[in-house]
């Protein structure tokens, strides 16, 4: 009996080694499979990061880069603008030489923001300038009106219409 428990014992020993020999097989069977993995792995990083680069390069080049047609109107709108502004000058320039400092005109009647006046109109009638506007209430436009009042610029002024819409007429001085 004691050969056979010996010889059990043996093939148990067997059996047991050859576990850890496959087991031992099996880790570096894994192990040599994780290194090209591990670098198919870093290599497809690497071209992920390169494509993404590749496409922001693509996104900044779309947007940065004016095409010729798009710098040609931006030129003329450019000119466009400093035409309209060398006209504006010159009106005011040749406005100015009767003796009415119409800058400043404008510069008293445009209303400042958040004064709850807006301006929509500005006309002139028989030596008056009317002025057509929206007030938010009344006392915005009694303080708009008491601004143009104060002022030296005009002689008269005179609220035709104090509501919502509301038309002021004042008279310039050293305007006929």
């Amino acid at each position: 009996m004691a050969e056979v428990s010996h010889s059990q014992g043996l093939r148990e020993a067997l059996c047991h080694a050859r576990g850890a020999l496959v087991l031992w097989a099996a880790a570096a069977g894994l192990a040599m499979l994780f290194v090209p993995l591990f670098g198919l792995y870093d290599g497809l990083q690497g071209e992920i990061t390169r494509q993404q680069m590749a496409v922001v390069e693509a996104q900044v080049a779309r947007v940065a880069p004016v095409t010729e047609q798009e710098l040609a109107s931006l030129r003329a709108a450019a000119a466009e603008a400093a035409a309209v502004e060398e006209y504006v000058q010159s009106t005011l320039a040749r406005m100015s030489q009767g003796g009415v400092p119409w800058r400043a005109v404008l510069q008293c009647v445009v209303p400042q923001p958040g004064s709850g006046v807006q301006l929509t109109e500005l006309s002139q009638e028989q030596g008056r300038l009317l002025i057509h506007g929206v007030a938010t209430d009344e006392a915005a436009l009694a303080a708009y009106a008491a601004h143009l009042r104060g002022s030296p610029l005009f002689d008269e002024v005179q609220i035709e219409r104090p509501s919502e819409r509301y038309t002021i007429s004042l008279r310039v001085r050293g305007y006929q």
